[in-house]
């Protein structure tokens, strides 16, 4: 049941006064927590934080929808989940986690069949051999 004061209708016009918040809005969130701490040396609550924010992905986003905002939003999406998940997979080699990391880039690829970068990852040895990293 919404509250009144958050759903009316008024000259035949239904408004919604209230906030939705997405799956997308709690990845970013999710994201940018882990980041923090793991820049903060907290790596113990990033790894838990960097999970939270990948579970949300079970497929991908807007699959049966063909409309310009939905392509839109599903390849920014996707780009940043790949983004996400290589960036986690590195960091999980640095600290010691690489079956956490391995995980993350088999399931990206599952969403994701064409990521190279997934790829790349999941056939190197170690974060110094791949381009474009420091380790």
């Amino acid at each position: 049941q919404i509250p009144p004061q958050y759903l009316y209708v008024r000259r035949n016009v239904i408004y919604y006064a209230g906030t939705t918040i997405s799956d997308d809005d709690i990845f970013q969130e999710s994201l940018s927590l882990a980041q923090n701490l793991d820049r903060a040396g907290e790596w113990a609550y990033a790894n838990r934080e960097y999970q939270n924010a990948f579970r949300l992905f079970r497929g991908e986003p807007f699959r049966r929808l063909f409309d310009p905002w939905s392509d839109n939003t599903r390849n920014r999406i996707l780009a940043q989940l790949e983004a996400a998940a290589i960036n986690y997979a590195d960091r999980c080699r640095v600290n010691g986690n690489i079956g956490d990391g391995i995980e993350i880039l088999k399931k990206t690829l599952l969403i994701i069949p064409g990521s190279e970068g997934c790829r790349q990852r999941l056939s190197s040895p170690s974060p110094a051999a791949l381009p474009g990293t420091s380790g």
